[in-house]
């Protein structure tokens, strides 16, 4: 839990930076985080001035962290388009709550998707971020962004089976240029994966086709683009949108979190990023980045052995080769030693491939932690003990995988060939420079806005910053 006083402390404008890094901004896929209101205090405090709300719930989550005190000046990115709603009696496919034209069901029938005007209406009348801009209209720049239309085009809609996706997006533009017009709304414009997918995918969302036939005179206050731009995620968007309107701004997101086959794979998406980890046991020994460290973390290979060493059933193979008959409870244990050690040495094995944690958290979910716990209906003190060290351990162990096999992947392609594409990471450099550098070096590209799930990674993130924009123009020679 964080304190008040510690809050107190990193929002006081006294330690405001006054050199703000008016490229970057913090991304909000982490509000449900404890950590959530200091990493937007420690962002405000680096100098950020723009930081994006998460989904959902989460421009109230934010302004109840802004309004605590104002900073000078911030811009601030609200996501509208999904909303989650509550299911009805288990077992039925029913959905409870508001409903509005233009809802579509995107996911296991809890999940609602609308961009038409009545949901926009309903959305931003309820924004507690919007009640604050209307207090601190000088200090609080808000910008709506249209989440992922496209979702629209891909489902049989209900009630608009005519409309094409463009007309869609008229629509919405109008609504939110009357906002404009009578709130504190400053902005508007769309976040979407789409403009990062190859023509041929059936959630492609063009520039040409759908949005600029949508751009009218009336609404003028249409200003910023969001898509993923990152170095496994590369698209053509940024040659399409001709003819755009000059005062639009484009913003670069997820430029360290890449998912694969060029952003068309539904599987889990990894990041790009070294770690600073204990190589050693000594407790006096400095942490080592992963680029840095020479093989696994000496804990993991450490704990792995007596891992192993627990689940030898050394005494119960004794009596075995004795010949003595083993009773029930022993040969049940001597069955799960050995599943035991087999798991273990899966897990390490595995540690060759993993490259993404959303993966590695679901394997142990799914079958490392069940297997456990249908293999022993109950274990020691000592058990309990190895096993809490040693995933403790393989904690540390699959950090060091997965950096050192997403820079393979870089380095060498998707499978080693293909038509992936393939970047010389220096040895030298971590990951996380080496993508932010990627992003930086393209001029159009207004802002980054970076995801942070520790207060630390925002001032790396700063300090990055600060590098590529003192190299100035020989960054892009």
């Amino acid at each position: 839990m964080i304190s008040c006083t510690l809050l107190r402390r990193i929002t006081s404008k006294r330690c405001l930076s006054t050199v703000a890094i008016d490229r970057l901004g913090l991304g909000g896929s982490k509000w449900r985080s404890s950590q959530h209101p200091l990493l937007v205090q420690t962002a405000l405090q680096q100098g950020l001035s723009c930081i994006e709300a998460g989904t959902e719930e989460g421009d109230a989550a934010l302004a109840q962290i802004l309004e605590k005190e104002m900073p000078r000046k911030i811009q601030c990115l609200v996501r509208v388009g999904y909303r989650q709603v509550a299911a009805a009696e288990t077992g039925t496919e029913e959905i409870h709550g508001a409903f509005f034209p233009g809802d579509v069901v995107v996911e296991t029938n809890r999940v609602l998707h609308n961009i038409g005007p009545n949901y926009l209406d309903y959305a931003l009348t309820q924004s507690p971020l919007m009640k604050l801009a209307e207090q601190y209209p000088d200090h609080l720049e808000l910008v709506v962004l249209l989440h992922n239309p496209e979702v629209q085009k891909n489902h049989n809609l209900q009630d608009q089976k005519d409309e094409t996706l463009a007309h869609q997006l008229s629509e919405s533009f109008k609504e939110l240029q009357k906002f404009v017009r009578e709130s504190p709304l400053h902005s508007y414009g769309i976040v979407s994966n789409g403009f990062s997918l190859p023509a041929t995918h059936p959630l492609h969302l063009s520039w040409q086709h759908h949005v600029a036939p949508a751009l009218q005179q009336e609404t003028p206050d249409f200003r910023v683009v969001q898509f993923p731009f990152n170095l496994l995620e590369s698209s053509d968007f940024l040659n399409s949108k001709k003819d755009a309107p000059a005062h639009i701004q484009y913003y670069a997101m997820r430029p360290l979190s890449c998912y694969p086959d060029r952003g068309t794979s539904t599987s889990h998406p990894f990041v790009l990023r070294d770690y600073p980890l204990p190589a050693t046991m000594n407790k006096n020994d400095p942490l080592q980045w992963t680029h840095q460290m020479t093989g696994l973390p000496e804990a993991y290979q450490v704990a792995l052995k007596a891992a192993m060493a627990h689940f030898d059933a050394e005494e119960i193979l004794e009596l075995k080769s004795q010949g003595i008959e083993l009773d029930t409870d022993q040969r049940e244990t001597l069955d799960g030693c050995k599943l035991m050690q087999s798991l273990l040495h899966d897990v390490d094995a595995g540690l060759d491939q993993v490259r993404s944690f959303a993966a590695h958290e679901e394997f142990l979910l799914q079958q490392v932690i069940p297997l456990i716990h249908d293999t022993f209906e109950s274990y020691d003190e000592d058990t309990a003990k190895v096993l809490e060290a040693f995933f403790g351990a393989f904690n540390l162990a699959v950090k060091y995988s997965i950096a050192k096999n997403v820079r393979h992947l870089l380095i060498h392609g998707e499978n080693s060939g293909g038509d992936s594409p393939k970047y010389p990471v220096p040895e030298d450099m971590r990951l996380q420079e080496f993508a932010l550098r990627h992003v930086w070096k393209e001029k159009r590209i207004d802002k980054i806005i970076v995801g942070a799930s520790d207060p630390n990674q925002i001032v790396d993130f700063v300090n990055i910053g600060k590098q590529l924009e003192a190299e100035g123009s020989s960054l892009y020679e």
